[in-house]
């Protein structure tokens, strides 16, 4: 049985463009290899008009429903994202209709918990390798932006046990990832499959946050070059000259650089988490693999043993 992929990730103010020009795929650079853009007219949007920024409707929203007349801190939570999908065996043995049903009814697990317009965006992603939806959710909660105290470790733990229940009342054949606890050298299939489901996950996990950077890697080029096209050395001067409408537009981008490191700062953190539970998967990988030795050492001794009782039986003497 395929296992279900629910990873969540928190976004502030600063990220929540790069995270749009991602969904979004509005990318002023080439697009990662891993994008099949003959596909991407595939993609949709299960909850946003494709013509509304995330910014329009996630600070809009937040601002009209908020208790307090205070301004949003700038490193305020404003969006938790959850990276929903599953293995690619999983999704070839769906139709595309099938599909959407899946991302869909996944979708409606989240409203049911947090409210229909808590939902900020549902992108689904077809132009992959792997179907996946990103899913937004405002963490408020009675007029209050308070992500900590809406995804707590309990929280997201009963996500993990009841999402997958959700989808297999609705028909899917899915689970969840299993707890770790003491394997059965009898279910030593089971754990294989699921050791490749989980490095698949990790894959796709980095795929995502690889085309992060790549878009931070092209705006801060960008960034460079027009600097560089803005700005005159007098002949006899050790100073820069700069234009006044020059100037307005770098203090802009020096903002989006601004936002840019703290992207890479962000997205750093969690490629070491990524490099942390590969290290972990091929833990896992090496015990599966000094089991199934130590079971078919077992079974040979067992096979050794069973052709001397059978030579010494009554029955061939």
């Amino acid at each position: 049985m395929s296992m279900l992929i629910a990873r969540m990730r928190k976004i502030n103010r600063g990220t929540l463009t790069i995270i749009e020009n991602h969904n979004k795929r509005k990318f002023k650079s080439p697009l990662p290899k891993e994008i099949d853009t003959t596909l991407t007219c595939l993609n949709y949007d299960l909850v946003l008009d494709s013509s509304i920024s995330y910014r329009k409707a996630v600070i809009g929203y937040i601002n009209q429903n908020k208790a307090s007349n205070r301004a949003l801190r700038k490193d305020a939570i404003l969006v938790v994202e959850w990276l929903i999908s599953s293995d690619s065996a999983f999704f070839i043995s769906l139709s595309t209709e099938e599909i959407r049903r899946f991302f869909q009814t996944a979708l409606e697990f989240f409203q049911k918990r947090y409210g229909i317009s808590n939902i900020a965006y549902a992108q689904v992603h077809l132009d992959e390798p792997i179907p996946h939806m990103h899913l937004g959710v405002v963490p408020l909660r009675e007029g209050r932006l308070t992500a900590k105290t809406v995804f707590t470790r309990e929280e997201l733990r009963n996500i993990q046990a009841e999402l997958p229940d959700y989808l297999t009342h609705a028909g899917f054949d899915i689970s969840r990832g299993q707890k770790k606890k003491a394997r059965n050298p009898l279910k030593l299939e089971e754990e294989w499959e699921q050791l490749a489901q989980e490095k698949e996950a990790l894959a796709l996990e980095r795929q995502t946050f690889q085309a992060y950077l790549q878009a931070i890697d092209s705006e801060t080029k960008q960034f460079q070059e027009k600097l560089n096209s803005w700005v005159t050395f007098p002949r006899f001067s050790k100073t820069a000259k700069l234009s006044h409408e020059h100037y307005q537009e770098l203090c802009d981008l020096l903002e989006q650089a601004k936002k840019a490191m703290n992207i890479s700062k962000i997205t750093k953190e969690v490629n070491k988490d990524l490099l942390l539970e590969n290290k972990n998967l091929k833990y896992k990988n090496q015990e599966l693999i000094n089991i199934s030795e130590r079971v078919a050492s077992e079974n040979k001794q067992l096979r050794e043993r069973l052709a001397k009782l059978k030579k010494t039986s009554p029955e061939n003497n």
